[in-house]
């Protein structure tokens, strides 16, 4: 398996590019990440995680109504397309198995953050209006954003007419549950503007912890806004070996998990990464069949 992620016309200039590879190992499977895609008219173009998050759509959908478009927090292309890669990855060496067949995977970064689109896409391709930044307060859920408290802000989701009723009365306003105009979530929808405006005086009488404490019990949906060093300390992360280290000569290494267990174990690296060129020798002398004066020869002139 060869995994390149240059423009095609680098691949070319290296040797590396299908053709040639495939000719050298006609069982290969050659997996490109680029930023567009290969075999199109934007191929030769250079591309980043920022520029695919702008052509996915996800930019201009991010930020607050009367400001500007805002990249994802995170290199959401790049994190999705590498997922990506693996998993097809994966799948073409288990269709080896089975027919002996090689595979070329092409990987665009567009692609990849625009399928993170899909239920935006999928409502204005079926018809739906062109949706707009609205600071992630245009849920079909009535209630589901960011409010404030007596001091940190939180995140509040009234998904259904149950823990409507279950906020209610931890707000302290159970007299909402009978009115008709907060009765379902339809009706809650169309009083989004005031009803919010209300919670939000309420929510300000208490801290963060206060309400999420009385939510957690009452059986209500809602969570902190952490930063990444109250992350980076969340007990559970660290119980269930999502955060965790590994020793190195150099000391414990901070290492961050998949975020899958299987058989209640968590999924993470089996051996530390190795140094560069610390496994030359062995691939040379075990894949390639270099005897130890050769690979002592290629040491001495520096190519190793």
């Amino acid at each position: 398996m060869l995994l390149t992620n240059q423009l095609p016309r680098v691949r070319d200039k290296l040797g590396i590019d299908y053709d040639t590879i495939k000719a050298i190992n006609p069982a290969i499977i050659y997996a490109s990440i680029t930023g567009i895609g290969t075999d199109n008219e934007r191929e030769k173009w250079a591309c980043y995680d920022l520029i695919a998050e702008g052509y996915s759509g996800v930019m201009d959908l991010t930020g607050e109504p009367d400001g500007p478009p805002q990249k994802v927090g995170t290199p959401a292309a790049d994190l999705l397309s590498g997922t990506d890669a693996a998993l097809e990855c994966m799948a073409a060496l288990i269709e080896r198995e089975r027919t002996g067949r090689r595979h070329y995977i092409d990987i665009s970064l567009t692609e990849s953050m625009t399928r993170y689109m899909t239920p935006r896409l999928y409502s204005y391709l079926g018809g739906g209006g062109l949706p707009r930044r609205s600071g992630a307060r245009d849920s079909l859920i009535a209630i589901c954003q960011v409010l404030d408290t007596a001091d940190d802000p939180i995140t509040l989701g009234l998904a259904n007419d149950n823990v409507w009723r279950r906020f209610c009365e931890i707000a302290g306003r159970s007299e909402w549950i009978e009115d008709e105009a907060f009765r379902r979530n339809e009706n809650r929808a169309q009083q989004r503007a005031r009803l919010v405006a209300e919670i939000g005086t309420i929510l300000v009488t208490r801290t963060a912890r206060e309400w999420l404490d009385l939510f957690q019990a009452g059986g209500v949906p809602a969570g902190p806004i952490n930063r990444l060093d109250q992350l980076a300390q969340d007990p559970v992360l660290h119980e269930r070996g999502f955060i965790y280290a590994v020793d190195t000569k150099d000391g414990p290494l901070p290492q961050v998990g998949l975020g899958i267990r299987m058989d209640g174990a968590p999924s993470g690296i089996e051996s530390l990464p190795p140094g560069l060129g610390e496994h030359s020798a062995d691939v040379l002398r075990d894949k390639l069949g270099l005897d130890e004066a050769a690979i002592e020869n290629l040491k001495s002139e520096n190519i190793i």
